[in-house]
């Protein structure tokens, strides 16, 4: 797949340093209808975002299913797809941006989804990208920082009747073929920059399960969600050096340099969901626990290890339909994440459903407004 479709996610690195990339590789939400949700879908998912949420999903979705949907940051929008179409050529974009100052830190993600017979076929692109210019007319202290990755994904999901739980047990499997791209550039002196990119791919799987169980109160729906288990990637660092001309409007890279890395362990995530409906007013409430385990790596060969501290988010979303169930009303937050990085975003949105089913979500990031990101899904489903 090429870069210019891939989004950038945010990586604090200098080109003489270990790379650091943060534990988890996709968003806290995929899709219009759950991303409004805070990304509570573990329990819940009945569609081809399950590819996401929980495989298991997919055992309740229709017999057929298209759905296509994509989100971005809202600040700083339009360098920021700019930028993702000179992925593959940053000097372009540094000197088309040379009189100007530039400031962006921001993502987009997406997912296209087909589902036939629940089988489903996925693939989610998704990232984050951190740009700074700050002073036109000169490239001095400018940086281009981030990482891409997508996910190819086959959905498998069956029914299993166990007594006591009326609804059955649910389960369902990823196979998922994984890829990321880390890009750097920086301006080290005047107008010569350092450039890396590390490209890593590799194969991860992920298993759900799904119930329902009937208590005396309330129907409580459960899910829980084994994500890369025992995934790791492998992957080839190229490194170049480029003097950028402004004034012509060109510029000179060396000849890249291939080396090897060390292999990229993906961390374990256990999610476990539970929600109800309340009786009377029809309110859906849903929870997500993710827990992400700790894991150490070191890119360059022969370095010493990093380590990377387990964290725990939590996921709150509600739903209320209105008009007989064809408009859906939506909200949530999430909150956790590794110490020092911590996540505080609120959520919501709406879905239409009058047989071409619209899904829209905005996120509100409580802690920098240059994250705030809005997100739309169209679809069907039989």
């Amino acid at each position: 797949m090429k870069r210019s479709i891939l989004a950038f996610l945010a990586l604090g690195f200098m080109v003489s340093s270990v790379l650091a990339l943060e534990p988890a590789f996709l968003p806290v939400g995929v899709g219009g209808k759950y991303s409004a949700m805070g990304g509570a879908g573990a329990s819940i998912v009945d569609d081809i975002t399950s590819a996401y949420y929980n495989p298991a999903g997919i055992v309740k979705a229709g017999n057929l299913e298209l759905k296509i949907g994509a989100g971005a940051a809202s600040q700083g929008l339009n360098d920021l797809l700019a930028t993702f179409g000179n992925a593959s050529s940053p000097s372009k974009f540094l000197i088309d941006n040379f009189n100007k100052t530039i400031d962006v830190n921001g993502g987009v993600n997406a997912i296209v989804g087909l589902n036939i017979a629940k089988i489903g076929i996925s693939v989610i692109p998704v990232g984050r990208l951190a740009f700074t210019k700050p002073t036109a007319g000169t490239l001095t202290g400018t940086s281009l920082n981030g990482w891409a990755a997508y996910e190819g994904i086959l959905t498998l999901g069956h029914t299993f009747s166990i007594p006591g739980l009326p609804a059955g047990l649910d389960i369902g499997a990823n196979i998922k073929s994984a890829n990321v791209s880390i890009l750097s550039e920086t301006i080290n002196s005047g107008t010569t920059s350092g450039n890396t990119v590390i490209n890593y791919s590799g194969i991860g799987y992920d298993l759900g399960a799904k119930a329902r169980i009937d208590t005396p109160v309330l129907p409580i729906s459960v899910g829980i969600v084994l994500k890369d288990i025992s995934e790791s990637l492998k992957g080839k660092a190229n490194t170049s050096a480029t003097t950028i001309y402004p004034v012509t409007g060109t510029s000179e890279t060396s000849t890249p340099v291939e080396t090897n890395v060390n292999d990229l362990p993906r961390p374990m995530t256990t999610v476990i969901g539970a929600s109800t409906v309340i009786p009377a007013i029809g309110l859906k409430v849903a929870v997500d626990i993710d827990n992400v385990a700790a894991y150490s790596y070191s890119v360059i060969p022969g370095a010493a290890a990093t380590s990377a501290p387990a964290y725990s988010l939590t996921h709150i979303g509600l739903e209320y339909p209105a008009l007989m169930g064809l408009i859906a009303l939506r909200a949530g937050s999430v909150s956790g994440g590794p110490a020092g990085s911590e996540i505080s975003q609120t959520t919501y949105g709406a879905g239409i459903n009058f047989g071409l089913g619209i899904n829209i979500a905005a996120l509100v990031d409580n802690k920098n407004s240059k994250n705030n990101s809005t997100y739309a899904d169209f679809g069907f489903a039989f």
